[in-house]
């Protein structure tokens, strides 16, 4: 493995770490709301990916991690991913999966462009949500007051200004989906408190032929309840990568 680091369009220094291995292809981890590249599931993934010979590359998203700090934006972490798809093709892939976790998967459905070949997404969002934490007085009373909503998670300060709610409420499903030409392989778990089944179910009616849903049985959101279960999620995830990706040997 090799910790790097690189900019986006911004300037913004941001965290990665490369799992080096076939030059051609690389897959891209983007890890879910106010998370981190170092999350156990994903490092576990990028591990069975390297092993199926991929390059992989998970890094943070500007505002989490060991990125530097940033106010947290859906348009922002469109705009990492792209700056990281361009920072290995300076590296020499050319053909490229993406692995989006929850609001990492809506992030990769609006950084695909015609490099990207595969797309696996865990959890993701693909339409609209209000999120639950306005439902606390407190939250709403600081965001109206300041703008911005200021919040410890993980050791780190997070700043998720008043652009990231109203971006997250104006996602059409419909919209947002009928831009992709690759079929995209949906893992979602059938006890997911925080994205319904059912947004999924309709997602995969609106990809292209060949996409695929695949519900996890009693799968939470982040569908490591158990290592067996977390195990099944990694190894359809790196058969849909090997079957798609399709890598110069």
């Amino acid at each position: 493995m090799e910790k790097v680091f690189f900019s986006n369009s911004r300037g913004i220094k941001l965290s990665g770490v490369i799992h080096a291995g076939n030059l051609d292809c690389c897959v891209l981890i983007s890890h879910g709301s106010f998370a981190n590249k170092n999350r156990e599931r994903l490092v576990r993934l990028a591990g069975a990916l390297n092993e199926c010979g991929f390059s992989v590359f998970r890094f943070d998203f500007s505002g989490c991690g060991e990125s530097q700090d940033l106010p947290i934006t859906v348009f922002q972490e469109v705009d990492d991913l792209k700056s990281a798809i361009a920072f290995m093709k300076a590296r020499g892939c050319t053909r490229f999966g993406l692995m989006g976790e929850s609001l990492g998967g809506l992030v990769s459905l609006l950084a695909c462009d015609s490099s990207v070949y595969s797309m696996v997404l865990w959890v993701p969002f693909t339409d609209a949500k209000k999120l639950s934490m306005l439902e606390d007085p407190k939250v709403k009373e600081e965001l109206e007051r300041e703008g911005k909503i200021v919040f410890q998670k993980d050791g780190k300060a997070l700043v998720v200004p008043r652009q990231y709610f109203v971006e997250r409420e104006r996602v059409n499903q419909k919209d947002l989906l009928a831009g992709i030409r690759i079929p995209v392989l949906i893992i979602h778990g059938t006890d997911d408190g925080t994205v319904p089944l059912a947004q999924s179910r309709q997602a995969v009616k609106l990809l292209p032929k060949g996409s695929e849903l695949f519900e996890v049985r009693g799968g939470s959101h982040t569908l490591d309840k158990s290592m067996d279960l977390l195990s099944k999620v990694i190894e359809k995830t790196v058969d849909w990568m090997a079957g798609h990706l399709n890598c110069k040997t």
